[in-house]
């Protein structure tokens, strides 16, 4: 295991406090770590999502407090040295934290993170997350999967995650038949995350939600 990607799940309510479900995730991950001979490198995947606002800095010159900076902060508490740590800060969904781990770190320094690449989530995201990883991924990367339990969520909200996740799973599976190798393609001109005609209609509050889903 050379890398470990640790999924986001939705807006921090302080800089140290990523949502309830997701500290499962970050906790496995730091485990992880601490068990490893060899240390991994850890990245904090997500930006933010398209369904709820971000956490803002108290500044009015702040930036907003990324999903991916309270992951790195709370992965800190539990004795991860920073220097192991890495955050992305452009992906707003599933799709996108892929497309941003290979890309904008995975395999652009692969001295630095190897292709032995294991990716966290929670159970109710695991299916969806590994559809996604294994298209965006070229072969030549071992891709390991862990899930942890759905802690913090409600039976109800749990539920109707499931329902969500199922639905997304099929649009995401038309995606990839549709696109096949061609995901920088699907990205930046299907995708309306990613889009410069999606981007402008939700701009406009016109956008609908992204074919892949999230979180």
């Amino acid at each position: 295991m050379s890398t470990i990607l640790i999924l986001g799940g939705g807006p921090p309510t302080t800089p140290e406090s990523p949502p309830t479900f997701v500290i499962p995730r970050i906790e496995k991950a730091a485990s992880l770590y601490h068990s490893s001979s060899k240390k991994p490198k850890l990245v904090c995947l997500s930006a933010g999502t398209a369904h709820l606002p971000p956490l803002m800095c108290p500044s009015p010159s702040g930036p907003p407090i990324y999903e991916s900076t309270s992951c790195s902060s709370l992965l800190t508490t539990l004795d991860v040295p920073t220097e192991s740590i890495y955050v992305e800060t452009w992906s707003y969904d599933t799709i996108g934290n892929a497309y941003a781990a290979l890309h904008h770190f995975v395999a652009l320094q692969p001295h630095i993170f190897g292709t032995d690449i294991t990716v966290i989530t929670s159970q109710f995201h695991i299916t969806r997350t590994r559809i996604i990883f294994d298209w965006v991924f070229p072969k030549e990367y071992n891709l390991s999967y862990i899930s942890v339990d759905d802690e913090g969520v409600d039976e109800t909200a749990l539920s109707a995650r499931y329902k969500r996740e199922s639905d997304s799973i099929e649009g995401m599976k038309k995606a990839i038949e549709k696109w096949g190798d061609n995901i920088f393609e699907f990205i930046t001109q299907e995708h309306d995350l990613y889009s410069a005609k999606g981007l402008m209609e939700r701009s406009q509050c016109k956008g609908g939600g992204s074919p892949g889903g999230s979180p």
